[in-house]
């Protein structure tokens, strides 16, 4: 497994450095060299009107904005030998959900900014982005226009977004109508980005020296390093606090596989100088969490104590959209368990108390919490509420209304 990651890994990167080439080519021969604008063409949907009865029977990736309106990825299945996932919405809090479309490509992230402005980007049979501005009612496309391979995508706001590949950045002023190549990169295939103010933004993902970490302060019109690899003296103290690695007992060997085998997989920033930093390596699905209070300045190691998924420093992490770790903010995080029970730490998970969640049989699929208080989790074809902070839930089965 280890193998194949790797090989997979390595093929990003060879892709990174072919589309970056090639984008400098067309663009004057620098990476960084003058963008030019993509119209997002309206043939590229992929998207379906829904059938009377969607054939979603679940739900996975959730995200609200508020304790009463949200919305989520269905069940995705085969129809008619394509692979496609419905948008689904609830008004009232997650008790009953209505479908709003199905695409003919697997939808892999959802975001709204608000009840009326959301984006979703998928993958396969052409799908790529999407956006809403009458609360998913209607969706559109906002594609590059090329044949790009994308990775993530986030909004700051309606108008200001990112999009990002192997080895590209991608930015739009206009809500996606189009696209200016923003950055290219031949140290870091990017998969996560977070933006804590309009001016100030984060990309990460893996490189062939380690995991790589670039910002902006300008609001994407330039990049620099932040840093690659285990080359920070915080990064660098951050590993070795780990037990990463462990059975190394040669520091340089251990820094050396961390460089290897590791890559930033989520970013967090709840503010301009509070993040979490989540870094996973192809190694036993191993992984590690940092935290910055001076805007990544400086990073610090976060013990995990407590009873972890996969004991305490070696965890899965789904960000943002929800996933086996859900964290609201740097205090508030809840998590599930490798005995299927859920746990909630309200000081940033030195400290969990068990959270009574009777009939969880089976793998979580999705944790999101709104707030302190207003929380879901799904797992199957059954959803959990709570409005107590976790400490009682409600299981209900997921109803799709027409």
């Amino acid at each position: 497994m280890v193998a194949l990651v790797s090989e997979r890994r390595q093929l990003l990167l060879t892709v990174a450095l072919v589309v970056v080439a090639a984008l400098a080519v067309s663009c004057g021969g620098s990476s960084k060299a003058e963008p030019t604008a993509t119209a997002s063409p309206e043939a590229t949907a992929r998207l379906t009107p829904l059938p009377t009865t969607p054939p979603a029977s679940g739900i996975s990736t959730l995200t609200f904005v508020d304790a009463q309106q949200g919305w989520a990825i269905g069940e995705c299945s085969d129809v008619k030998g394509s692979t496609g996932c419905t948008i689904l919405a609830t008004s009232d809090g997650g008790k009953t959900w209505h479908a709003q479309y199905r695409s003919t490509g697997r939808v892999q992230i959802l975001q709204f900014l608000d009840a009326q402005n959301g984006f979703a980007l998928g993958t396969g049979d052409g799908l790529s982005i999407i956006a809403t501005t009458d609360g998913g009612s209607s969706w559109k496309p906002r594609d590059l226009g090329k044949n790009l391979d994308l990775t993530a995508i986030e909004f700051a706001t309606p108008q200001q977004g990112f999009a990002l590949g192997s080895g590209v950045i991608f930015q739009t002023t206009d809500g996606g109508q189009t696209w200016v190549f923003n950055y290219g990169s031949l140290t870091c295939s990017f998969s996560s980005i977070a933006l804590p103010t309009a001016d100030e933004g984060w990309a990460g993902g893996s490189g062939p020296t380690g995991p790589c970490l670039f910002k902006t302060t300008d609001g994407g019109r330039t990049w620099q390093v932040s840093f690659v690899g285990a080359e920070s003296p915080s990064v660098e103290a951050a590993f070795v606090q780990s037990t990463l690695f462990g059975r190394l007992a040669d520091p340089a060997q251990r820094i050396s596989q961390f460089n290897r085998n590791c890559f930033v997989t989520s970013l967090d920033f709840y503010n301009a100088r509070e993040a979490r930093l989540h870094i996973a390596c192809d190694h036993m699905g191993m992984g590690m969490t940092l935290t910055t209070d001076n805007g990544g300045a400086s990073w610090e190691y976060a013990s995990e104590q407590g009873e972890c998924l996969m004991g305490c420093q070696t965890y899965r992490y789904q960000s943002g959209a929800g996933g086996p770790v859900f964290y609201l903010d740097l205090l508030h995080v809840w998590q599930r368990t490798a005995h299927q029970e859920i746990s909630r730490s309200v000081d940033g998970g030195k400290t969990w108390d068990k959270v009574e969640a009777p009939e969880l049989c089976c793998d979580a699929d999705s944790i999101f919490f709104v707030d302190p208080d207003h929380g879901w989790i799904t797992f199957g074809e059954s959803i959990a509420l709570t409005d107590d902070g976790g400490r009682t839930w409600d299981r209900l089965p997921v109803a799709i209304v027409p």
